[in-house]
């Protein structure tokens, strides 16, 4: 897969790269560095999972590489906006330290009326944590597409099927008629 990634970095030679792994970071001064309006724990230079041969593919030809995903403190944010909108639904319990602070865990629990709902484990592999996810993934790539200063410049997103089946099947991009295609 990495290959292929490459492949098409050096083949379609785009402005900007946007990688799941990278979360709420972008590469900048040959580190990564939090972007603009993110938040998230600083990471070290190896806690960031994009491979090298990808960061270098970006830098030869002059790619920005930016991350395309929640980080874990952003979803922590959006368990607790899920609370303070629909507080007779919704109720957060922590597993470690307190939810403001930093979080080993934590369970966004429904309570409402429908039981048959499992709730939201505080990870980031939860089907609605990966819904929130996805929705920010299109969120960022719909801004760089806004940013594009040619319409046919070519922006890569690298992330799992699972994420581009979600966003293709929610109509997250196709509504707004951007072409994209996944790759197995």
């Amino acid at each position: 897969m990495r290959a292929l990634q490459l492949k098409l970095i050096n083949e379609l030679r785009p402005k900007t790269v946007l990688h799941e792994y990278a979360g709420a970071y972008e590469w900048k001064n040959d580190q990564w560095e939090l972007m603009s309006g993110r938040f998230a724990e600083k990471k070290s230079h190896n806690e960031v999972l994009v491979h090298k041969e990808l960061i270098e593919a970006c830098v030869t030809i002059g790619a920005e590489l930016k991350g395309c995903d929640l980080s874990e403190e952003e979803l922590r944010a959006k368990a607790r906006e899920f609370v303070r909108r629909w507080p007779r639904l919704y109720r957060i319990e922590t597993f470690g330290n307190d939810l403001f602070d930093s979080v080993d865990q934590f369970s966004l629990e429904y309570i409402g009326p429908k039981k048959d709902d499992p709730g939201f484990p505080g990870n980031i592999y939860d089907p609605r944590a990966i819904i929130l996810r996805d929705e920010k993934a299109a969120e960022v790539m719909l801004e760089q597409m806004r940013r594009r200063e040619n319409p046919d410049e070519v922006i890569i997103a690298i992330m799992g099927g699972f994420h581009i089946s979600n966003i293709h099947q929610r109509g997250l991009l196709r509504s707004r008629k951007i072409a994209y295609r996944g790759f197995p």
